[in-house]
């Protein structure tokens, strides 16, 4: 069983203020799994077997987690050959930038092998609504991570600015991009 950890940063204007996150480990289990035992095989050389925590293997207490064929289990822990702790899930645990002039948040993810998780942040920004030839406009840049190509749904709620249209979009993030979202065209 190979399960996917990562660790997610999201940066974020400096005086941005986060408002609420989800799908991040955070830490205190829900259950540590026993250690593993070795079954006889035909053979002599035994298979680990998982002990303890079999609850989590088919179902989990948050719909964070997606797994369409049913099988949640973290499987064992990479070089360690031990079993993942299963942690609750909740908001980013690191809140502390690690880049000068930038809000930063993130923490460890875990996903088990075929399945979804669904991270997300939310967060408002003062006066990051500039005037372009005296319309609002906003932009966002998103940074693709080395290596990976997520997918991600992004919602921009302007129901604070008049002239702005709210914005969303969901699909693959194969390089870096902007976002820049404009009043709508003016009906002729």
């Amino acid at each position: 069983m190979a399960e996917c950890a990562d660790y997610i940063r999201v940066y974020a204007p400096r005086n941005a203020q986060l408002t609420g996150g989800n799908g991040f480990d955070t830490g205190k289990a829900l259950c540590r799994p026993g250690p593993t035992r070795t079954s006889p095989t035909p053979g002599g050389t035994g298979t680990a077997v998982l002990t303890g925590c079999g609850q989590y293997n088919s179902s989990f207490p948050s719909n964070t987690r997606n797994c369409p064929s049913g099988n949640y289990s973290l499987g064992m822990r990479g070089g360690l050959n031990t079993p993942w702790a299963i942690d609750s899930l909740g908001p980013p645990t690191e809140l502390n930038s690690d880049l000068p002039g930038r809000a930063m948040w993130g923490g460890l993810t875990e996903t088990p092998k075929n399945c979804i998780s669904n991270i997300s942040l939310s967060w408002y920004v003062p006066h990051a609504v500039q005037k372009v030839n005296g319309q609002p406009s906003y932009t966002i840049l998103v940074q693709k991570q080395s290596g990976y190509s997520p997918t991600i749904e992004l919602t921009i709620d302007t129901s604070a600015v008049k002239g702005l249209k709210s914005f969303n979009f969901k699909g693959d993030i194969n390089a870096d991009r902007v976002f820049t979202l404009s009043p709508p065209a003016k009906k002729k």
